[in-house]
């Protein structure tokens, strides 16, 4: 009797038990730039954790997701411990500890898995675009020097090369499969002691660096690359698989809800920019406006070919109904090609997948097929 054995590499999973407190905003953009920095990173999930016990909306989505390493900044008692173990059985649980010198900026609640993962720099080879009649023509990474930090609107929709944990200067061979298109000050990229990460073009403003962002197809950020060729599960909720996310606001909720609902988009579209968060700051800004009308135009993928036109649900916790729909008329106003809608007075609760599609998530690899065979554990 002949027996088969099915076997593909897939990313690590890390499942991060958080809370919101008063340092929730470093927590989370250290967690958000660790992910980018890794393999399918961008589909690890994040936990909430309330009155001591995980919420419960959250559990059977973490039993489905089947973390190989569970990473808390919370504190656990010891029941807690041997609950996670015997339910969710991840190889790692680790606890986040407090930094020893007392900083709580976002370099001590920079994680610290303890298996070395794949880096999202390893996927440029079998990413580049091109076809064999023609050469390969090297991705356009977006970057920033160490120290310099982009809008937050730059680093969680699209991530930087230099706000990563382990960026360091390319090695000599990288142009040939990365270039960056790095923002700079011009005092620093006119200092001959700090060259930019990279070689490749330099932008010192930032509206110039989103007009390009807006403009060039090509340009993605470390975001993009985590998500790509990446095995996952897809849940198919209707409220999320079939239209575009657009969160508005910065709270604890906003942050956690877009990070959760990228993962309800299709696999096939894991290559592409298909979710976005801004600020309500930012949209007064007509300078900033303009260019997001642009990469909505110009850089969304559309997840549902059902329609003529594509649909935008804007979400927010941080906006009342009222205010969210004086957004959405702006949109609305701007751009004449797509549906907006507004859902204002999210919660936690609303990018967990509906009780249907926790039943039958799909399994499949990076490129929307299925996965033949079951997926190890």
């Amino acid at each position: 009797m002949t027996e088969k054995a099915h076997i593909r590499p897939r990313p690590i999973r890390v499942a991060f038990l958080i809370e919101e407190h008063e340092h929730w905003q470093p927590m989370l953009d250290a967690i958000f730039a660790d992910c980018f920095d890794r393999w399918g990173g961008r589909f690890n999930l994040l936990v909430p954790r309330e009155n001591g016990s995980i919420r419960g909306s959250y559990v059977r989505w973490l039993e489905l997701y089947d973390p190989d390493i569970i990473y808390s900044y919370v504190d656990l008692s010891e029941s807690e411990v041997a609950l996670i173990h015997e339910r969710f059985y991840p190889s790692f649980l680790v606890h986040h500890g407090p930094n020893r010198k007392g900083s709580r900026d976002e370099r001590a609640f920079r994680p610290s898995l303890p298996i070395q993962a794949l880096g999202s720099l390893s996927v440029t080879i079998g990413g580049l675009p091109g076809d064999p009649t023609s050469p390969r023509k090297p991705i356009a990474l977006l970057g920033t020097r160490r120290g310099l930090r982009p809008s937050q609107f730059i680093q969680e929709n699209f991530g930087c090369y230099g706000r990563s944990p382990t960026a360091r200067s390319m090695a000599d061979d990288m142009p040939e499969f990365v270039q960056t298109v790095t923002f700079v000050s011009e005092a620093i990229h006119n200092n001959l002691e700090t060259n930019p990460l990279a070689s490749g073009d330099v932008v010192a403003d930032e509206h110039v660096f989103l007009d390009r962002i807006s403009k060039e197809r090509n340009l993605i950020g470390l975001s993009q690359l985590s998500a790509w060729l990446c095995p996952r599960l897809e849940f198919h909720d209707d409220s999320w698989a079939e239209s575009i996310c657009l969160v508005v606001g910065d709270s604890f909720i906003d942050r956690v809800v877009f990070w959760n609902g990228r993962s309800h988009l299709p696999v096939w579209l894991d290559s592409g920019l298909v979710t976005l968060k801004t600020s309500k700051e930012q949209l007064d800004d007509p300078g900033f406006f303009s260019s997001l009308i642009g990469i909505i135009r110009n850089r969304i993928r559309v997840p549902t070919s059902n329609s003529s036109s594509a649909h935008f649900r804007l979400r927010s916790a941080s906006l009342t109904q009222s205010e969210l729909d004086r957004v959405c008329d702006n949109f609305r106003n701007q751009d004449k090609r797509a549906f907006y809608s507004a859902e204002a007075a999210i919660t936690l609760d609303s990018c967990v997948p509906s009780a249907d599609a926790l039943k039958n998530p799909k399994q499949l690899t990076g490129d929307g097929m299925w996965f033949q065979g079951r997926d190890w554990h």
